[in-house]
């Protein structure tokens, strides 16, 4: 029983002994795996070091034409194997490879920058120059069309005088003319809109001038018809041109028919204007002669009433409208405190 048991207690201990030493065996191959690689690295270092120092090596350099100069090197001597030193030379080689790939790299980004950078520049360039320029044949443009504009209309004053003349008439007598060929710069549209333009002038002079005419008749009123005009201007000079035009009758009309207008707007501000005139001045004027007599007597110390003598039943019309207006609308609202003393006081008439 004793000696089993003996037995069984050396087993066991022979089994750990057993296990232990595979253990610091695999300790101990690991610690000298790790030490020979080590020291493997550093060697490899100290070698391309060694190499480094070369300047003379490149990346075309091979290990056959140099490792003589190397041999009594201790750090050629530590790599014990040559093919090591040439796997080493040649991985020195790569890095050297590697480097001049990415030098190369490296200037070609900045000399295609740099390209890129001038080409920028040179498109600015030319888009400011070719800018400039736009803006030169514009003004060039614009001082040319300026020009043969003046001349069209310089041509225009000395050919067309008669503002009643049409276009096409006037394009056979203009293009008669040597001037017209220098026109080119105006479209067809524009040589017609400078021509109405001026034809447009032409009756507006023609009309301010038959205006400064007509305003020194002597006795003209708003009722002077046509044939009491022209028998006054009969044989007077100044008005042979005004006779001899063929509209000279529409003319005179146009002329009544304007100061007839601004008469009429002149006799309604003076009426607004008149305080004598209230919202009752309509129930009076039917009821009272007097009345009627006391406002047109008021009236009449303006010449805007006066002026209006030879249409008197249209100026009695406007009155008793604008009297009608003012019934209709009533009494004037009552002032109040904070604008009593800026009102306007109306006269009042006796008649209340």
């Amino acid at each position: 029983m004793d000696l089993d048991l003996g037995v069984t207690h050396c087993t066991v201990l022979a089994g750990c002994f057993f296990v232990l030493h595979a253990a610091f065996s695999r300790f101990f191959l690991s610690m000298v795996c790790s030490c020979s690689y080590s020291l493997s690295a550093q060697l490899e270092n100290e070698f391309i070091e060694m190499l480094k120092e070369d300047r003379s090596l490149t990346y075309k350099t091979h290990w056959k034409k140099v490792k003589d100069e190397f041999k009594d090197d201790d750090r050629c001597v530590a790599i014990d194997s040559s093919e090591k030193r040439e796997e080493i030379f040649k991985k020195f080689r790569q890095g050297l490879i590697d480097e001049k790939e990415t030098a190369e790299r490296h200037e070609r980004e900045r000399e295609e920058r740099i390209a890129a950078s001038i080409k920028e520049r040179t498109r600015l360039v030319e888009l400011a120059r070719s800018e400039h320029q736009r803006e030169v044949e514009i003004g060039r443009s614009h001082h040319i069309k300026e020009e043969a504009e003046q001349a069209m209309k310089a041509l225009l004053a000395d050919l067309v005088r008669d503002s009643g003349t049409d276009w096409s008439a006037a394009l056979s007598v203009l293009r008669r003319d040597h001037r017209w060929n220098n026109l080119d710069a105006l479209s067809k549209e524009r040589k017609e809109k400078i021509f109405e333009d001026h034809c447009n002038d032409l009756r507006f002079r023609k009309r301010a001038f038959y205006t400064r005419l007509l305003n020194d008749i002597p006795g003209l009123t708003l009722g002077t018809s046509w044939k009491e005009v022209r028998r006054i201007i009969r044989g007077d000079s100044k008005y042979d041109k005004f006779v001899s035009d063929p509209n000279r009758k529409e003319e005179f009309a146009r002329f009544i028919q304007e100061k007839t207008v601004s008469a009429r707007d002149a006799y309604r501000k003076l009426l607004h204007e008149a305080r004598i005139i209230t919202h009752k001045s309509m129930r009076h004027w039917d009821e009272s002669e007097s009345y009627r007599k006391e406002i047109l007597t008021q009236l009449e110390k303006d010449n805007r009433h006066l002026i209006m003598e030879s249409i008197s039943e249209e100026r009695e019309k406007l009155l008793v409208s604008y009297m009608r207006d003012l019934e209709d609308r009533g009494p004037p609202p009552p002032p109040t405190a904070s604008d009593s003393s800026a009102r306007i006081v109306r006269r009042q008439p006796k008649y209340s």
